[in-house]
């Protein structure tokens, strides 16, 4: 009977997969056997691994077993798999080297030790090689160019001295994955199309990715770095470097990126060093950094810092951030050693260690950090800057150096600095237009001024009744002192705030200094003042949660009120939306519904034992 076509194809296909089937086999070597008779069989193994690679075919298995070999080098001709035993007990004193011939198929080395293994130094690969389970003295492969097959995996291996993958041109994954080295690990390529992952390694001394141009990620997670981390390139896509113990600092260099993930590492000792041409969307966060900070360069990026843990000796700052535009600090913890400034002026002072130094034309803000020591918690020089808000200093010399044409400094603590709570300076080339806008702060217990002005500072309008409400008192010199111009002509607004002292005589004798000594020149408007006297009990900590919210808020506080507690939700202009009361007592919760109000900004104002403290909360 005649056939038809497709079932001919179907058996002819079904005979090629027989035959490649039974192509495939498993080649034994023994250098133990003495029998005189070789041919690779169980029975009859050969005494050496080229035999068995001579007589192998792609997709075939040598077995290794135990046994020192001592042939030098190897040569692979076949895409074949060479096991050993284990890497103690397979040892073979010589360098496997897979020749540029190879095709498609993988080549799989395992469970053995081995000098090296490496492609042959010129020509273009398509090979994916893996090693597994092996004991190496080196990796030093150089490859000249990998194809998009030629994928590169090493894993569960230990190396007694460095692991070095380069090649010149790749398109293909390289990873390094829970391996051991004495030495370095070095991933190289002048240019990259392949995704480089370093993932749980124990290395010796340092780790380096290194390209020219490339258009892939480079995944650095849950590795253990004795020394330094380096990332260096051109070009770059998103890089995740995430969950690394380093021991000496990291160093990042690209001239344009796409994105930079630097999540939840422990610097041990020395810090984040990053220099951008151009960045975009990137996030340092959740990291902790012992003796050491963050110096971030960028013409420009979109960089959120936030929710780090920076421990320095004074030897840097704690983040240096430098950039033309861009920028955001949130949530993070600084502590380092009270210093002394360096003695500049202050608007010249680069020289003096700051818990945060930034210097930008134009800088997104920062929130809700917590800082401690330095000869300045927080230099910031930018043209504009920004809300700075819901930050605590203490313990600097100088607290917040700002020198900005346009700021806003809402609910902020600086407290029991040394010197000058706040500085707040102009930029000279925009002096008839510059204003720092203060609401809601509190500076006070400082050894110095709480807030020496050097341009204008609005910081509380009658006609504007959510402007204004500082606390600012207690400091070791003048309350406000203010350094104006003297070709400077405007009204300092300083009304709607709490002082030291109670009468508007005293304030003006002993709370606010004018060095100009000049109504026409700088008139100070600070009446009317916040109708609250002074308790014993001090602020209490207010927590708002969540904030930002879309609707209902947690308030919570502690406070040892002998009163009712007044706690109102007002909006911009000051209109009282919602009352509530909560009993005397040492601590207080409430839930504020605020799902029926338009999205905006709100303050929560808490009137206790003849004080008032106001935060800030965002309805989305």
């Amino acid at each position: 009977r005649k056939m038809k076509t497709s079932h001919i194809l179907l058996l002819c296909s079904l005979f090629t997969l027989h035959c490649s089937l039974m192509a495939q086999q498993v080649i034994y070597v023994d250098v133990s056997n003495n029998t005189g008779i070789e041919d690779g069989t169980m029975a009859h193994p050969f005494n050496t691994i080229p035999e068995g690679l001579q007589l192998s075919q792609n997709g075939d298995s040598i077995s290794v077993l135990s046994g020192m070999y001592t042939e030098d080098p190897i040569l692979i001709e076949k895409c074949v798999s060479i096991a050993g035993e284990s890497r103690i007990s397979t040892m073979v004193e010589g360098t496997f080297i897979l020749s540029s011939k190879l095709g498609t198929l993988p080549v799989l080395i395992s469970n053995l030790w081995c000098r090296n293994v490496m492609h042959s130094d010129s020509g273009y690969s398509e090979t994916p090689l893996i090693i597994e389970d092996c004991g190496l003295q080196v990796l030093n492969d150089h490859t000249a160019s990998v194809g998009e097959t030629g994928r590169i995996l090493l894993k569960n291996c230990v190396a007694t001295d460095s692991i070095h993958i380069q090649s010149a041109a790749c398109a293909a994954k390289r990873e390094v994955i829970n391996c051991e080295t004495e030495g370095g690990l070095w991933v190289s390529s002048s240019s990259s199309q392949g995704t480089i992952r370093v993932v749980s390694n124990q290395i010796g001394v340092s780790l380096r990715v290194s390209t020219i141009s490339k258009s892939d990620t480079v995944f650095i997670a849950d590795n253990t770095i004795s020394d330094s981390l380096l990332v260096l390139s051109t070009a770059s896509d998103p890089d995740v470097i995430s969950g690394n113990t380093i021991g000496k600092g990291v160093r990042l260099k690209a001239v344009a990126h796409s994105g930079l993930l630097f999540m939840e590492n422990h610097v041990q000792n020395g810090s984040l060093s990053a220099r951008y041409t151009a960045l975009d969307e990137s996030i340092i966060g959740n990291n902790n950094f012992n003796d050491g900070g963050i110096r971030f360069q960028a013409t420009a990026g979109d960089i959120v810092i936030r929710e780090n843990e920076i421990h320095t000796d004074g030897s840097v700052a704690a983040i240096r951030f430098s950039t033309t535009a861009g920028g955001y600090f949130e949530d993070n913890t600084i502590t380092l050693p009270y210093f002394e400034p360096s003695g500049l002026p202050f608007e010249n002072d680069t020289l003096s260690v700051c818990a945060i130094n930034v210097h930008s034309t134009s800088f997104g803000g920062m929130r809700g950090n917590r800082i401690s020591g330095g000869a300045y918690g927080v230099y910031l020089s930018a043209i504009a800057a920004n809300d700075f808000d819901l930050n605590e200093i203490k313990d600097s010399h100088i607290g917040l150096y700002l020198k900005s044409v346009s700021a806003y400094a809402d609910s902020n603590r600086v407290e029991y600095c040394i010197g000058d709570g706040m500085i707040l300076d102009y930029q000279p080339e925009y002096a008839d237009t510059n204003a720092i806008r203060l609401n809601y702060n509190i500076v006070r217990s400082n050894g110095g001024h709480g807030i020496r002005t050097r341009g204008n500072c609005p910081m509380g309008k009658s006609d504007e009744p959510a402007t204004g409400f500082n606390i600012i008192k207690d400091n070791g010199g003048y309350d406000l002192y203010i350094e104006t111009l003297t070709s400077f002509v405007d009204t300092i607004w300083a009304q709607n705030n709490e002082w030291s002292h109670s009468t508007e005589a005293e304030i003006g004798q002993y709370d606010i200094y004018d060095a100009n000594d000049d109504p026409a020149r700088a008139l100070v408007m600070y009446m009317p003042l916040m109708s609250f006297g002074v308790s014993e009990h001090p602020l209490p900590e207010i927590l708002l949660s969540p904030n930002p919210t879309r609707g209902y808020v947690s308030l919570r506080f502690s406070a040892g009120c002998r009163q009712p507690v007044v706690v109102e939700i007002v909006d911009l202009y000051g209109k009282v939306l919602e009352v509530q009361v909560l009993e005397p007592g040492n601590s207080g919760t409430l839930d504020l519904d605020m799902g029926h109000l338009p999205s905006g900004m709100y303050f929560v104002r808490l009137y206790f034992d003849n004080q008032m403290i106001a935060k800030k909360i965002v309805k989305l």
